[in-house]
């Protein structure tokens, strides 16, 4: 019995339980019917990818290996990079943050929605280094000027990760973490139980995706750190529907310095959150941004 209070205790140090307490005393009636908005919403994201699969492209969607990264807007204003999840790619979901920031303000600012090393089915380090390079790169070329990391999934761990190698950089990023894996996923230790699902996926990930793996409170503690040089603004969305992962807490780590935290955004499932919070995203993001001093 102690052992599994004392379990509890670590893991309420490292993720935000309050909220998902709060939200499960809601009346059954009410959570049920979010859970039925969040079928519709997500079928209705899927059927709405089908256009795209065959008609989206953009130079936007770099690939991993890319030695060379060419950043064509003079007097640009910043950088933007939108970071697939798990198996998923540019086509499916990056895609309309590109095409809403290109939209709203053209030959603004540089984007990049990277097609993830092995779609980020391999360890958290292999999935960061391009883009890491790519950033670092943007960097050089454009200092003092922000940068944007929105990330869903894994791309939100894939984000945390480059803001944390970033540390010694005099730079000012926003770091948007919509339904990130940062604790673990109870659905995903269920399924890589099975040999056949275990076999899709990298050693890497399935612990990294463990509930309370050392990795995952290992990078927590880093994005923890003060920040010593520059700046950092982490917000943090999720939702109480969210079927990848029932410990919905997961999106929120506790004690990031500075951070938003948006729980729980209700009706939307692990998919559909994505592309219903685009607007408020951008629309909080060009304002930071607009904040920012230029160099």
């Amino acid at each position: 019995m102690s052992s599994g209070i004392g379990t509890r205790i670590i893991d309420d140090f490292y993720t935000m339980r309050s909220f998902e307490t709060e939200y499960d005393t809601k009346p059954l009636m009410e959570r049920v019917w979010h859970v039925f908005c969040a079928i519709i919403n997500t079928i209705i994201y899927y059927l709405s990818m089908i256009p795209r699969l065959f008609n989206f492209t953009a130079e936007e969607c770099v690939a991993p290996n890319v030695e060379k990264h060419e950043w064509k807007i003079e007097n640009n204003k910043g950088l933007y990079v939108v970071i697939h999840g798990l198996n998923a790619s540019p086509k499916t979901t990056a895609w309309n943050y590109v095409s809403q920031i290109k939209k709203e303000h053209p030959n603004t600012y540089e984007i990049r929605a990277p097609h993830v090393h092995e779609k980020g089915n391999c360890s958290l380090k292999d999935a960061a280094k391009p883009i890491l390079k790519m950033v670092n790169s943007y960097i050089a070329k454009n200092p003092g000027k922000p940068i944007h990391l929105i990330g869903t999934s894994n791309g939100a761990r894939i984000a945390a990760f480059v803001e944390v190698a970033l540390r010694k950089k005099n730079v000012n990023i926003r770091i948007t973490a919509v339904a990130g894996v940062f604790f673990g996923s109870k659905t995903m230790e269920i399924l890589t139980k099975w040999p056949l699902v275990r076999a899709q996926f990298h050693n890497s990930i399935i612990q990294d995706f463990k509930i309370a793996s050392k990795r995952s409170k290992n990078l927590i503690e880093k994005m923890r750190e003060p920040v010593t040089i520059g700046s950092r603004s982490y917000e943090f969305y999720a939702t109480p529907n969210d079927e990848s992962m029932p410990n919905r807490s997961s999106s929120l780590p506790r004690e990031i310095p500075g951070a938003t935290y948006h729980p729980f955004v209700s009706g939307q499932s692990h998919i559909s959150i994505w592309d219903s919070l685009r607007p408020k995203v951008l629309k909080d993001s060009y304002e930071w941004m607009k904040a920012q001093p230029l160099s």
